[in-house]
């Protein structure tokens, strides 16, 4: 799993084109800390300053601008009023539905305010300015942007969407928590001025090496709402195993996919993309190829390059090759294949974004087929490099016919093919990965300066962890977690 956030940054022309990829926790603190426990891990405290704790309800993302009394109101339990001028929004009703046991967390214990208190919140409302519109999917441009306020114990959220309103709703979840006498409580007075730095904030998934059911998946899309996240990247097939349920091609799951248990049905795609609609959250999915299809042909094996070595075909050469494993760029029922099923892809995913991953493209195997070295020669291509730009071109002509705005992993762009000029390039190596790579900095900025919109993941891969091993004489904690907040992608 990585965490990936994609967001248009709101400065100059070079930082308007990058997209970022981040990590969050969320910040709420029902269940406070433990100082006493007797399981306390072994630090060498003297080389740390230990900071201030941070209070039980700051919010995170930090706002833009805030402005928080350190006076309390009450809130009464369960009985707060919600009001909002587009409350028969499913969006705005539902979410008001959701949030009721976030305020009061039905495990938890909590008493009513004390009698003759005066000072109880009594009220919560959620406006839309101007011309409030119920809009069902939040786009890549959509605003999120706004405000709350909690004075003369009354809160009020304000945004110019349904997309905003929701961002502030989550806010005032996190300036709400159970204090130590067990009475809910939030702040008697409370200026927030909040948008995004960046637009597109997200989380990759790969559900195709390691299956994960449909109930774990809208957990992390709640976790991603937690934190104002707006993006979830699908990664749906790979060699492992094909999960996605085709509609046009059945078989590709029913012999591609680990079991018949483990498959995602049409209304498996349709229930996780509702699921994140009504958080604001944009579903877009990765069918990964001309690599990464080796459970393609478990169904289709005319559309996999038969890998040679000492002459004979089906050989597989263990670090180099698999006897079948890449798509054949030289066959054309590829082409007529992946422009069915990326239609199909179009017409059951509402985002407008379809990433093509091509990264990985291990070249061996071409080169090692007669047929295609041969077809090399006919067709005037001297390099893999040529092949694979001749595989790129023409599956980019399909997205350009059925109208996708095209992501691509950064080995495409690497390889020297011309991209789309609307094509996002999702940027993933480092040095820290590989010796071979340059740094994740020269790539992005690169990609940039040539007009490409980039998306970084490169210092977010969580997979890539040392356990406790991360040495820095600046972080609270000798903890792994704190190098990934330590990136400034616009450095």
């Amino acid at each position: 799993m990585t965490f990936i956030f994609l967001i248009n940054d709101q400065f100059n022309e070079k930082e308007k084109q990058i997209f970022v990829k981040y990590i969050c926790v969320r910040s709420h603190s029902y269940n406070r800390f433990n100082h006493n426990s007797s399981r306390t891990p072994s630090f060498d405290y003297s080389r740390f300053v230990i900071p201030k704790r941070s209070p039980p309800n700051a919010v995170w993302p930090h706002p833009q601008q805030i402005n928080a009394s350190n006076e309390l109101l009450y809130i009464r339990p369960h009985a707060i009023i919600i009001h909002s001028n587009i409350q028969t929004c499913d969006i705005i009703t539902k979410a008001i539905q959701r949030y009721e046991p976030i305020f009061f967390p039905p495990k938890l214990s909590m008493r009513d305010p004390p009698s003759g208190v005066n000072n109880i919140l009594q009220n919560l409302t959620l406006n839309i300015r101007d011309n409030p519109q119920c809009e069902q999917y939040i786009q890549h441009d959509s605003n999120e942007t706004y405000t709350l306020t909690i004075n003369l114990q009354m809160a009020i959220v304000e945004a110019s969407s349904v997309w905003g309103l929701l961002r502030g709703l989550e806010t005032f979840s996190q300036l709400i928590y159970i204090n130590e006498q067990n009475y809910v409580v939030i702040n008697n007075s409370v200026t927030i001025i909040d948008s995004p730095r960046f637009q597109h904030r997200g989380v990759m998934l790969d559900t195709a090496r390691h299956f994960l059911p449909v109930p774990i998946i809208k957990k992390n899309l709640d976790a991603m709402a937690y934190n104002k996240l707006n993006v979830f990247h699908w990664h749906i097939v790979d060699d492992q195993s094909f999960p996605f349920e085709s509609i046009t091609f059945p078989d590709l799951s029913r012999a591609g996919a680990f079991s018949p248990y483990h498959v995602y049905t049409p209304a498996d795609v349709i229930d996780v993309i509702e699921h994140a609609r009504l958080r604001g959250i944009r579903v877009i999915p990765e069918i990964d190829t001309p690599g990464h299809t080796y459970s393609w042909g478990k169904s289709m094996p005319q559309l996999i390059t038969v890998c040679w070595a000492n002459g004979k075909p089906y050989q597989a050469i263990y670090g180099t090759q698999g006897e079948m494993e890449i798509f054949n760029p030289i066959e054309p029922r590829v082409y007529s294949t992946m422009d069915s099923l990326l239609r199909e892809v179009k017409s059951r995913f509402p985002s407008n974004y379809i990433h093509l991953g091509m990264d990985e493209v291990y070249d061996r195997c071409w080169l090692s087929n007669p047929n295609i070295t041969q077809w090399m020669i006919v067709n005037n291509i001297s390099s893999a490099r040529g092949l694979h730009a001749y595989y790129a071109d023409k599956i980019l002509d399909i997205t350009r016919n059925i109208n996708v705005v095209p992501i691509v992993w950064q080995d495409v762009w690497d390889e020297k093919v011309q991209l789309p000029p609307d094509t996002i390039i999702q940027v993933w190596k480092d040095t820290s990965d590989s010796s071979a790579f340059d740094g994740w900095a020269s790539y992005l900025n690169q990609a940039v300066n040539e007009g490409y919109n980039v998306i970084l993941s490169s210092p977010w891969y969580i997979n890539y962890i040392s356990y406790g091993k991360y040495n820095t004489d600046t972080s609270v904690m000798n903890l792994e977690f704190f190098k990934y907040y330590e990136i400034e992608p616009l450095r």
